[in-house]
């Protein structure tokens, strides 16, 4: 639901979370992705994790950097969607000079309603092109993470809250002599398809 609900295509992030402490951490990459990429980011806590009390790591809050990306100062003639580039400068409400127009239909550059095809393919393609800007920009360990060794016997694949009993399956049957892993999906959209098999292409039954 979350990758593919919604009324047409449009650019969306989806993040989940693996315990508390990569909540902490994900909910401030959220964030900071929504704002410097301007798009919609989901982020995902599924019921187990929501519900559980912890113990925990204090987080380190010298690791919290908050990202608001491109600004602008406005001014006379501002393009709050403008084409020039991928990501449009953005002005904050209330800037001197600064007039901005929002609708959830199909815009021009100003922000004004138009059914124009040419200026609806170049929007279009303009959001949902931040998706591949968005893959090359995020470290590896933000959109997966590996846990054992990197040429495992067997590989265990998941996301979200299962971590916590995967990661205590992997030590048991590391202990009994079993080489296994744990690939924690953090980035479910846009899907890191190229990370993902480089990670996979040297376990057995990954090709």
């Amino acid at each position: 639901m979350p990758i593919f609900a919604g009324h047409g295509e449009f650019a969306r992030v989806v993040l989940s979370s693996g315990d508390h402490l990569d909540a902490f951490y994900d909910t401030i990459e959220a964030f900071n992705i929504a704002e410097k990429y301007q798009v919609p980011v989901i982020h995902l806590l599924d019921k187990f994790l929501a519900n559980t009390v912890a113990v925990m790591t204090i987080p380190d809050v010298e690791r919290v950097r908050i990202e608001r990306g491109i600004l602008s100062r406005g001014g006379p003639g501002y393009k709050r969607f403008s084409l020039e580039s991928l990501i449009s400068p953005r002005a904050f409400l209330g800037e001197k000079d600064t007039v901005m127009w929002y609708t959830g239909d199909e815009h021009d550059e100003y922000g004004h309603i138009v059914e124009d095809p040419e200026v609806r393919v170049r929007m279009y393609s303009k959001r949902i092109d931040k998706l591949s800007l968005i893959l090359r920009d995020l470290p590896i360990d933000k959109k997966l993470r590996l846990h054992g060794p990197g040429n495992p016997d067997y590989l265990i694949i998941g996301w979200g809250s299962v971590k916590g009993v995967v990661l205590d399956a992997v030590e048991y049957f590391s202990e009994k002599g079993l080489k296994m892993s744990y690939l924690d999906l953090k980035l479910l959209w846009p899907f890191p398809s190229e990370d993902f098999l480089k990670i996979t292409s040297g376990i057995p039954g990954f090709k």
